[in-house]
């Protein structure tokens, strides 16, 4: 069969899950009955890897070719090369034969071949290596060959090493010998730093990337780089003393071209200061519940939010996280109670409870000057069925209470299954500590465990974020944002926010993303320039868009919040991600790929504005949510390396890490990248149909699938994909006239309702939140509850009640001393950090 032959019978071309290609894209050749051999003689184990059961014939069988092909629209063939000559270097999938005909077209070259090795041996990645030999009587230079392959190829498909030979080794038969390849040198064509800048910058490169040899020429994107590095790159030449932003980064993307931007840091020292003083009755109420002497500090915007939520439903767990690690070696039980007690003391934000303290209800953290921690040993070995015991350790640390204001809010369970096989357990409240913050909690830990009684240093603390939080310009990040989102609508999949306590527990369906289509991924993501992330984000609002119908659409993505203006970010120990909107407006005609840069140039734009709240942001646009489902993109230092050296010093290793949380999110789409790319759309099954999920779930793996293979797809050609079960529309619901208050208590109250929500009469069965109530503004309802009627409202009952006559109901006044009747100086929350 020739190139632009017709499939001829039993012929087919199909995806790595035997699925018929689409026209255009590149999919294996299998061989069907009838006349297929049985196989290859006396070599079983070739035979089952090369037949294989045809899932579209039942008892049928197909033979693997290995060639690759593209079928157009006629059902004609393209060949494109051999399935075996493709590799994975560095994320990018490399047809090895493409590279090597681009080699063997340079001037003078003879014979060539490329393949790709690890260098030196046992490193963890594989790089292309490049050899070529000269044609007789003919010379080549090393650094023409890197300059004629930079010319032809795209970065990724450029070798990272080239040699040039006498001659090609083979084998006693005459054939190629690829094991007896020698081992380069140093990198082909890698060019010296020429200025200080330069020099910098590759040092900072290197150390993020993990590669000693960043050339000032690579694409930081093309050899590993993300937006999570960014941050860590940023930190790094801040630190060194450098001018930098993160639109640099992604605007330069070489280090040449980066340390053309940046300049020097004028070195004036500014003044620290006292940057937070709470007021007497805050210090008041806090030393009364706490005793003296603690640290009260306020709250970023994401610790108020799931403060709060915690406190609407403290028996549901919401906002609670668990970190397993599993260790292999002896253990010192009393070292490691040492060592947790000290990880408290270096990083003291971990001491922290939340509680609602002064006049306006404002939740602040009280960090105490020392605690008792929160530490159970439990010993299994020889009790049999180990695997029991883990599991119900597990459920009992979760179940177990996390009080907002009793501190610790973390605790450790250590559980002993043999002499060497241990597993640690830290349950904690995730107001404590957020995704980037899990791997130095226990790379920390297991060096205090080294230490012992020898002294660390100090770790940078959290309480620097938080100054720089309360540095920024909440008015100005407030007006970038209500322009972008000005004309949009809410959107909401699950239908208005539930008036009660608490959400549902999270139920996941996989996205199956074959590792072929996670790799073709990132490489269209290079390709368009951009990352990952933005591909991830345009594919989820095509999803969004199929769910609600509207070509203009917002959803929530997490941000590390971790911005490199604060001394040592990438060390803190905190909360410092935020939820943040993305607008996604898809007509018909646009190119996806137009989408996954929209997305990349959000990103880079509001990055300055990613500190504002969203409940601040939500109140100014007078709606109670602005959406009810995120992107949570998984990506963040997993400091492997730090965390095994550390574990070596201890006599540990550390065989396997799993982790856990809940949210408020009725639907989630879940994305990991360490150390493969997986997905999940996880959904509250009380606020989402399942059917609907599992429909999403199916949907997003068709168009990523289409993204793989060509990111300039029209949008109205990928939502054709797929079928999704039909939506049943809300029925308009007639109103009745509101009722009128009958009581001296509903018309105090229904006045406090009218001033909070800026409506000048409000009836008695009115819903607080159908009438433009929020969680900032119920905050604001306790408050005033509080200073005009002198009586004590919660959170919840706000929520739970709604209305003036609900309220009314539940601020019975005592008649000996005034006091209300069965409300104990329930908590109100009002003020956050940065907007």
């Amino acid at each position: 069969m020739r190139d632009g032959d017709r499939s001829a019978e039993g012929v087919k071309v199909l995806d790595s899950r035997l699925r018929p290609v689409r026209a255009g894209e590149v999919g294996e050749i299998y061989l069907g009955e009838p006349g297929l051999a049985e196989g290859y003689l006396g070599q079983p184990a070739l035979t089952a890897t090369r037949f294989v059961a045809d899932p579209g014939a039942q008892g049928g069988r197909m033979y693997r070719t290995g060639d690759l092909a593209v079928v157009d629209e006629e059902g004609r063939l393209y060949f494109r090369g051999r399935a075996d000559d493709q590799v994975k270097v560095r994320g990018h999938r490399i047809e090895l034969g493409e590279v090597e005909a681009v080699l063997r077209s340079a001037s003078g070259v003879g014979r060539a071949v490329v393949v790709a090795r690890a260098v030196p041996p046992g490193a963890a990645r594989r790089d292309l290596c490049a050899y070529a030999v000269p044609e007789p009587g003919r010379t080549i230079e090393q650094a023409a060959l890197v300059a004629w392959l930079r010319e032809h190829l795209p970065g990724p498909m450029v070798p990272r090493y080239v040699c040039v030979l006498d001659r090609l080794p083979t084998t006693v038969n005459g054939k190629l010998d690829r094991a007896a390849l020698p081992l380069p040198g140093r990198r082909a064509g890698c060019e010296a730093p020429e200025t200080d800048a330069e020099r910098q910058v590759v040092d900072a490169m290197t150390a993020v990337l993990e590669d000693d040899e960043v050339d000032v020429t690579d694409d930081f994107f093309a050899v590993g780089g993300d937006s999570v590095r960014v941050v860590r790159l940023l930190a790094l030449l801040r630190a060194a003393g450098w001018v930098v932003g993160q639109a640099d980064v992604f605007a330069a993307r070489t280090a040449r071209a980066l340390a053309a931007r940046i300049t020097r840091a004028d070195g004036a020292a500014t003044e620290a200061g006292a940057w937070y003083e709470p007021d007497s009755a805050i210090r008041e109420d806090v030393e009364q519940r706490f005793g003296p002497g603690s640290t009260v500090l306020p709250v970023s915007p994401m610790q108020f939010g799931m403060v709060f939520h915690t406190l609407l439903a403290p028996e549901q767990g919401m906002y609670q996280v668990q970190l397993v690690w599993d260790l292999d070696g002896p253990l010192d039980s009393g070292r490691l109670r040492t060592a947790w007690a000290k990880l408290l003391d270096r990083h003291p934000h971990l001491r922290a409870a939340f509680t609602i303290a002064g006049a306006r209800g404002d939740v602040v953290a009280v960090v105490p000057p020392s605690i008792s921690p929160k530490w159970t040993w439990i010993d299994v070995e020889g009790a049999g069925e180990p695997g029991r015991w883990m599991a119900e350790v597990l459920r009992t640390e979760w179940q177990g209470s996390l009080n907002p204001a009793d501190a610790p809010l973390v605790r450790l369970a250590v559980v002993r299954s043999g002499p060497a096989r241990h597993r640690l357990v830290v349950t904690a409240h995730h107001a404590l500590l957020d995704g980037w913050s899990e791997p130095i909690l226990l790379r920390d830990l297991l060096r205090l465990y080294v230490a012992g009684e020898t002294p660390v240093p100090p770790a940078p603390g959290y309480e620097d974020y938080l100054r720089w939080l309360h540095e920024q310009d909440a008015a100005a990040a407030l007006r970038a944002w209500t322009a972008e989102l000005s004309g949009g609508k809410p959107n909401l999949v699950a239908g208005e926010p539930p008036r009660r306590a608490g959400a549902g527990t999270l139920t996941g369906v996989d996205v199956c993303c074959a590792p072929e289509t996670a790799e073709a991924l990132r490489e269209r993501a290079v390709e368009a320039g951009v990352t990952l992330n933005a591909l991830i984000q345009a594919g989820w609002g095509l999803a969004l868009r199929r769910l609600t119908g509207s070509d203009d659409v917002v959803f929530g993505t997490t941000t590390s919040g971790r911005d490199a203006a604060v001394p040592g970010i990438d060390e803190i120990v905190g909360l410092c991600i935020n939820t943040v909107p993305v607008r996604v407006r898809a007509a018909e005609g646009d190119r996806v790929v137009t989408l996954a840069r929209q997305a990349q140039a959000h990103q880079v734009k509001f990055a300055p504005h990613a500190h504002l709240g969203l409940g601040r942001l939500q109140e100014e646009l007078g709606v109670p949510a602005l959406f009810d489902t995120v992107v949570v993109f998984q990506s963040y230092p997993r400091r492997a390396g730090e965390i095994a050296a550390a574990a070596a010093c201890a006599g540990l290793s550390v065989a396997g890490f799993q982790s856990s949380s809940t949210g408020n999110y009725p639907l989630v789409f879940r994305v990991d990248v360490d150390p493969a790319v997986t997905m999940s759309v996880q959904y509250d099954h009380t606020r989402f149909p399942a059917e609907e999920a599992a429909a999403t779930a199916r949907f997003l793996e068709q168009v990523f699938e289409a993204l793989a293979a060509n990111p300039d797809t029209a949008v109205g050609a990928v939502m054709e994909r797929g079928v999704f079960p039909a939506r049943v529309d809300a029925q308009p619901v007639s109103r009745p006239e509101p009722a009128e208050q009958e009581t001296e208590m509903e018309r105090a109250l229904a006045g406090i309702f009218a001033d909070v929500l800026g409506r000048d009469v409000l009836g008695a069965d009115e819903s607080f939140f159908a009438m433009g109530g929020n969680s900032l503004k119920a905050t604001r309802l306790v408050g005033r509850v509080r200073s005009v009627l002198g009586l004590e409202l919660s959170v919840r009952d706000v929520f739970e009640k709604a209305t003036v006559r609900g309220l009314a109901a539940c601020l019975r006044v005592s008649d000996v001393d005034g006091e209300p009747a069965g409300v104990a100086a329930r908590p109100v929350l009002r003020k956050r950090v940065g907007g």
